[in-house]
């Protein structure tokens, strides 16, 4: 018994899938317990109704982010897992376009908030988040990518525990030194921890992997794919922050800190699958380099996994949500019911993100961007209607709709484009024949 223990503690310590995934694992479970820390702490400090606000003000940078870099993180990630000689220059590319892209975002994202919040969310609190969230968090996030580009997962780990640890510091700063602060106090700690991260990420990078160079017709020529993958991260993240963004005005901001708060839990439970689905990535691009076919020999070995632990991670989250009380305080009671309907979400998640990899992974991301924006559309659509009726009732109703919906368009396209690809040969066959 212990020969075969031992067995399999080496054949997984050679698996470099399954370490990645580990480190992945560990790194985020640290940073979502540092998260936790700080996220119940500015909760309570601020209650639901600043809460609603901050929460408001980042779900809303969250959809816009989107367009900072234009697609160049996983650009990078698809070159340099097929070639890692083409680092420099796709990590220079990246660079140059999200700093760029990045300021003409922050000045769309003051007219956007002026038009989509109440008066009662100041622009101040708009502006510093706009920096943190549409400027240097995208510049950190492309730094975790270089190293995921590599398969180096405990890098990438690293960087993302170390805004955390920052952010939970000046979350403990503002309980114990400011009596009554305000989401603005928050906004301005958050924006600093977010500055200090990306520099420190930009120097991990050039020591580890080296400097960056620049040929932007390299990007050029592949601007559409980018903004192919720029759209696909925008329609998810509609997904995950449009409601959150539109509830402030459409209900209240202490709806939104209530349902905001029940979502949170459900990101947070959603952290082995999302290590399982980054340190797969760049496996899903070298394997679709033999498209939809190559990459399904591969994905699917690990989609039951995901799927299970989607599975499992809901009915705990479903018998745990009355504990959240306890955590949050009593102004949050009604996130009980929310957690509990918002339990099915990790599995629905899992059985859509792996189609949606897939189909990156394989050169279809424009079928990838047109199935969850269709969805994404629908959504906001209902959600205009839901949300003034049913407050976060209506945006619950809505998050499960949309999912399944999503879950319908992508496995779609993955089984027709298999039988595409499987009659491609006997077609071939037939023509050859023929002439």
């Amino acid at each position: 018994m212990t020969t075969r223990l031992l067995q399999l503690r080496r054949k997984l310590l050679s698996n470099k899938l399954f370490m990645n995934t580990w480190w992945m694992l560990l790194g985020q479970g640290s940073r979502i317990l540092i998260q936790a820390v700080y996220f119940i702490i500015i909760a309570r400090v601020l209650g639901p109704q600043g809460f609603g606000a901050f929460v408001g003000v980042v779900s809303l940078m969250a959809i816009l982010s989107q367009f900072t870099g234009l697609g160049t993180g996983l650009l990078m990630i698809k070159h340099v897992a097929r070639d890692q000689t083409s680092f420099p220059v796709f990590w220079g590319n990246a660079l140059a376009v999200t700093i760029a892209s990045g300021l003409i975002m922050i000045g769309l994202s003051l007219g956007i908030a002026h038009l989509v919040f109440p008066t009662t969310i100041s622009l101040s609190l708009v502006l510093v988040i706009a920096f943190s969230d549409l400027l240097f968090l995208p510049l950190l996030d492309l730094s975790t990518l270089a190293f995921q580009s590599f398969e180096k997962m405990f890098w990438t780990s690293q960087l993302q525990v170390v805004m955390s640890v920052l952010r939970m510091i000046f979350a403990l700063f503002l309980l114990f030194f400011d009596a009554q602060p305000l989401p603005e106090d928050w906004g301005i700690l958050y924006l600093i921890g977010t500055i200090v991260s990306a520099a420190i990420g930009f120097i991990m990078v050039t020591f580890k992997l080296g400097l960056p160079d620049l040929n932007l017709s390299r990007y050029y020529k592949e601007a559409k794919d980018g903004l192919y993958l720029c759209l696909s991260q925008l329609a998810q993240s509609i997904f995950n922050d449009a409601d959150k963004s539109m509830m402030p005005r459409l209900s209240s901001v202490e709806a939104a800190g209530i349902y905001t708060s029940a979502y949170r839990i459900i990101d947070v439970s959603f952290t082995p699958i999302r290590s399982l689905l980054a340190a797969s990535m760049s496996r899903m691009f070298k394997y679709g380099e033999a498209g939809i076919e190559g990459v399904w020999s591969f994905a699917r070995k690990i989609i039951l996994i995901g799927c299970a632990l989607g599975a499992v991670t809901g009915v705990f989250l479903y018998f745990i949500a009355p504990v959240m009380t306890y955590i949050l305080g009593s102004s949050y009671q009604s996130s009980i019911f929310a957690i509990q309907w918002l339990a099915v979400i990790p599995l629905f998640k899992a059985i859509n993100y792996f189609a949606a990899d897939m189909l990156t992974g394989s050169g279809y991301q424009g079928r990838r961007s047109f199935i969850q924006f269709t969805v994404g559309f629908i959504s906001i659509v209902m959600n205009l209607i839901l949300i003034p009726k049913f407050s976060w009732h209506g945006a619950v109703f809505m998050n499960i709709a949309a999912n399944f919906l999503l879950a319908i368009g992508l496995w779609g396209a993955v089984i027709n484009l298999r039988k595409q690809e499987r009659r491609k040969p006997t077609a071939a066959l037939y023509e050859s024949v023929s002439s």
